[in-house]
């Protein structure tokens, strides 16, 4: 019985969009007391977009030269990515060329433009607001313009949490 109790648990959960690699994870998983989860495609749609943009050498918010500029930096600079983060500046047209470019997984993307060391990613530094999800363009290292993202939650990640917390799991997202 246990082999076909695990082919039924592995093409249900399979469906509902999880790979899972072997059925002794199954067995695990009621033992599992906190679950850590990446909420980007995991607990929302995936599909990030740009609501914010704040610079910090001008205090200028949306719709200025300031701005508009680091929007484009950014695009270029996350063209080399294919982090979901990236598809929040999809729609930002740039023709700015990015020499050098780098990933850091887990952290963002850099490289050179016209000489100058340019990064966008996560920070420990503390973001404008305290909601939100931000990131951080630096210019040679040096805080330049902060960027929010949002997205959507998925209609069911309520009613995940909330059936994990009534089995007594702890979530951290």
């Amino acid at each position: 019985a246990t082999p076909v109790a695990y082919t039924v648990a592995l093409s249900t959960l399979r469906k509902a969009g999880l790979v899972v690699a072997s059925g002794t994870f199954l067995e695990r998983l009621a033992r599992v007391r906190h679950l850590f989860v990446d909420k980007t495609g995991t607990l929302t749609l995936g599909n990030l977009e740009m609501v914010d943009v704040v610079s910090l050498d001008h205090s200028h918010k949306q719709g200025s030269d300031v701005a508009d500029r680091a929007r484009q930096i950014a695009k270029a600079l996350q063209k080399v990515s294919h982090h979901p983060v990236a598809r929040a500046f999809d729609t930002i047209a740039s023709t700015i060329s990015v020499s050098r470019p780098w990933v850091t997984p887990g952290k963002g993307v850099g490289g050179e433009i016209d000489g100058i060391r340019y990064f966008i990613g996560s920070t420990d530094l503390q973001p404008p607001e305290s909601s939100g999800y931000w990131i951080l363009l630096t210019e040679n290292d040096r805080p330049h313009t902060w960027f929010r993202l949002q997205d959507q939650l998925r209609s069911d990640s309520s009613d995940l949490i909330g059936e994990m917390h009534a089995l007594g799991k702890k979530v951290s997202v």
